[in-house]
C-alpha cells in the first residue's frame, strides 16, 4: 500500500507533534498551513529538523487542499477555527483528526457550540470519512489494565473513577475556565472510555474551582453498568512535579512522558510498585487514526465521541463555582 498523503493545519505548536507522528506512522507529510509567510518559513524549518519534512507550507487552507490533495489531515488550529477547518476537509473528501475540544467559542452559548459540533460530525459521517478527535489519554487504558493484570486486580465495572491531569502552562492558561477548556476533554474522554456512553446525574454535579484548579465531582450513569462516582481534576502547575493519574475503584496509575533508555519518548506508567513502559499516547492516537483510514482499526476516539465529550465539558464548566 502506498503512503497516505498527510497535511496539518496549524503545525507550529502541538501540530508539529501531529506532523511527526503522522510521518512516523508511515504517512508522507506533504503540506501544512500557517498564518503568515514568516510563520510558514519558521515552521517548515522546524519540521525539517524534526523529521526531515520535504513538503510545502501554505497560508491558505483552500489552496493547500486543492494543490497538495492530502488524504488525511490533522486540524491543530485554535478551537475557534476547528469548525471551518473540519468542514473544509470534509468537503474536500479528506479524513480528519481534530485537536480537542471539538469546538470552543468564548462568546457563544453551549447550545450553539453543540449545534456546530454536531454539524461537523454529520458532515464527516455523511461523506463516509474517518473522523477522530485527539484525546490521546484514552490510550492509557491498555497499560492501566496490563498493570492491573500483573497485580492480580480483577477487572470490575467502574463504581468510582478518578483522573487528575496537571499542565505546566507557565505562559498558558491560569484561570480555571481556561484550564478546563484546555485540559477538560482528556479526563472526560478517559471517563467515557472506562464507563461507556451515559449521562451525568445533574443532581450530583458539584464543581469547585480556584484560580489554577478545576475540581468536578458527580455521579455518571452509563447506558450499561452501575453508576460511577467520578472525580475529575485539572490544575495549572507552573513549577514543581506534575500529577498525571487515572484509575477506577481505588486502583490508580501514575504516568509521565519521558525518554526511555534508548532515547525514545514514551509513557512511563506505575501502579502500586509495578512499572511499565508504553508507547507515547499521542503516537497511539495517530496510529489508530491512520489504521482506521486504511480500514484496519477504528480511531482511539471518534469525532462522535468528541461531540459527547464536548457536551460533558460544557456541562461541568457551567456548574463551576469559584472558591477563594
Amino acid at each position: 500500500m502506498t503512503s497516505l498523503r498527510a497535511a496539518v493545519i496549524g503545525a507550529s505548536g502541538i501540530g508539529k507533534h501531529h506532523a511527526k507522528w503522522l510521518y512516523y506512522e508511515g504517512c508522507e507529510v506533504v503540506a501544512f498551513v500557517g498564518t503568515s509567510v514568516g510563520s510558514v518559513a519558521k515552521t517548515a524549518k522546524l519540521l525539517q529538523e524534526l523529521f526531515g519534512f520535504e513538503g510545502r507550507g501554505y497560508t491558505s487552507v483552500e489552496e493547500m487542499l486543492a494543490t497538495a490533495q492530502p488524504e488525511v489531515l490533522s486540524v491543530a488550529s485554535p478551537p475557534e477555527h476547528h469548525y471551518e477547518h473540519v468542514l473544509a476537509c470534509a468537503q474536500a473528501g479528506v479524513h480528519v483528526m481534530c485537536e480537542k475540544p471539538l469546538v470552543w467559542y468564548s462568546d457563544r452559548k453551549p447550545r450553539e457550540m453543540m449545534a456546530l459540533a454536531e454539524e461537523m460530525v454529520e458532515m464527516v459521517d455523511d461523506r463516509a470519512l474517518v473522523g477522530a478527535i485527539n484525546t490521546q489519554y484514552v490510550a492509557g487504558l491498555e497499560p492501566y489494565f496490563e498493570l492491573s493484570r500483573r497485580l492480580g486486580i480483577e477487572r470490575e465495572a467502574p463504581r468510582s473513577m478518578f483522573m487528575q491531569l496537571d499542565s505546566r502552562g507557565a505562559r498558558g492558561p491560569v484561570d480555571f475556565e481556561a484550564i478546563w477548556r484546555d485540559l477538560g476533554s482528556h479526563p472526560i474522554s478517559v471517563m467515557m472510555a472506562f464507563c461507556g456512553y451515559g449521562q451525568i446525574d445533574r443532581r450530583s454535579l458539584r464543581v469547585t474551582c480556584r484560580r489554577k484548579e478545576f475540581d468536578a465531582n458527580f455521579v455518571y450513569v452509563p447506558e450499561a453498568g452501575p453508576p460511577c462516582e467520578c472525580h475529575l481534576r485539572s490544575c495549572n502547575v507552573p513549577e514543581g512535579p506534575l500529577v498525571r493519574r487515572m484509575g477506577i475503584n481505588g486502583h490508580l496509575m501514575d504516568y509521565e512522558g519521558r525518554n526511555d533508555d534508548k532515547g525514545v519518548y514514551r509513557a512511563f506508567c506505575t501502579m502500586e510498585g509495578q512499572e511499565l513502559w508504553w508507547d507515547d499516547f499521542m503516537q497511539l492516537s495517530f496510529r489508530s487514526f491512520v489504521a482506521a483510514v486504511k480500514g484496519e482499526d477504528c480511531p482511539l476516539a471518534s469525532m462522535r465521541d468528541g461531540l459527547a465529550n464536548l457536551g460533558f465539558h460544557l456541562q461541568t464548566l457551567g456548574a463551576a463555582k469559584r472558591e477563594e
